[in-house]
């Protein structure tokens, strides 16, 4: 719940702070929500829902495989958005290179070290 309510909040332009003020928090609490220490009380969910012009159904939603929820959790990241601003300058060939060298990590790191070919 607290990553869709991230992904919710950026996509509607609004700060940590902006939303806390909103819904009569501090900002601090908003992050809490966000990481899951916290559990969102279901008036406030309600609020958030409105402020956000999203269902409720939208923050309980489960994703129909774990890749998506994947990529929306690596898109979330903010390495991740500076990765990708920075292949998407590369040419095709250096593209297809990074692409290999990262597989190969990932194999390394999971203890695979096998290396899909695609």
């Amino acid at each position: 719940m607290g990553m869709r309510l991230r992904e919710a909040r950026l996509q509607a332009g609004l700060s940590q702070e902006k939303l806390g003020e909103a819904l009569g928090v501090t900002f601090q609490q908003i992050q809490k929500y966000e990481r899951g220490t916290n559990r969102i009380p279901s008036g406030r969910l309600k609020i958030i829902s409105t402020t956000m012009n999203r269902p409720l159904s939208y923050f309980f939603g489960d994703d129909d495989d774990g890749e998506v929820t994947e990529a929306r959790a690596g898109l979330m990241n903010r390495n991740a958005v500076t990765l990708l601003r920075s292949f998407n300058k590369l040419s095709d060939a250096h593209q297809l290179a990074i692409i290999a060298a990262t597989r190969a990590l990932a194999a390394f790191e999971d203890g695979s070290e096998r290396v899909a070919a695609e």
